[in-house]
């Protein structure tokens, strides 16, 4: 028998979780960051790109979403 149970939880218990999964994801995306900016290969990756963006060297949007999506 599949019956569908709902409990309440107090609206401070939910707001210490959120909160603690922003945390979670803000501490994931600094220590992702931290790990990419040590990557030598990855870091020449974007200097390059950065250099062809400032030099004007870019495509069109439509011709990388043909591309990539």
């Amino acid at each position: 028998m599949n019956r569908e149970v709902t409990i309440e939880v107090p609206v401070k218990l939910v707001k210490k979780m959120s909160n603690a999964v922003k945390i979670t994801e803000d501490f994931i995306n600094e220590f992702e960051d931290f790990i990419l900016s040590k990557d030598k290969k990855i870091l020449d990756k974007i200097y390059k790109a950065r250099e062809e963006h400032l030099s004007g060297c870019v495509k069109p949007l439509s011709e990388l979403k043909n591309k990539y999506v």
